[in-house]
């Protein structure tokens, strides 16, 4: 990912101001996000199923991020609305990055070089999850449970 700032300097500032204001209520804003009253259900099991690491194979792991991005709306029955590829089709284009997965989680958001936006562009491009060429979304909200660190979960909203 190649980011340019075309900006006026206050632009770029207030852009600063309000990614300072995130990292330093990190905490703060997750245990809100979780204390929602509307995120529960198979939305909530799903992506807590997915964050977590600790023991679970990993095709397992991607298993559990597919039926998340199912439950959080990004596949929709019918001939509109955003579609998601077959899970086997997801699954191939991450199994080889399991080695990059790894690398892009241990980065630290303050320590971000040009190496490691390199390493975060490669994963992202190497993600296929929606069946459109739209990948922004779909793409993010995989990262973001294989790399919570660095990318969050993205929506048109």
């Amino acid at each position: 990912m190649h980011l340019e700032f075309r900006h006026s300097s206050s632009l770029v500032s207030a852009y600063q101001q309000k990614v300072t204001e995130i990292v330093a209520n990190a905490k703060q804003y997750h245990e809100a996000f979780y204390q929602a009253k509307t995120f529960g259900g198979p939305r909530l099991y799903f992506h807590q199923k997915a964050i977590n690491t600790n023991g679970i194979e990993f095709t397992h792991r991607l298993e559990y991020i597919y039926a998340t991005l199912a439950a959080w709306g990004m596949h929709r029955m019918g001939k509109g609305g955003s579609k998601m590829l077959p899970f086997p089709d997801f699954q191939v284009s991450v199994i080889p990055l399991r080695g990059l997965i790894s690398e892009v989680a241990r980065i630290r958001p303050s320590e971000i070089a040009k190496t490691e936006w390199a390493k975060i562009e490669t994963l992202f491009k190497g993600i296929k999850v929606m069946a459109s060429s739209t990948s922004i979304v779909g793409n993010s909200k995989v990262m973001a449970h294989l790399v919570p660190n660095i990318v969050p979960p993205i929506d048109r909203e």
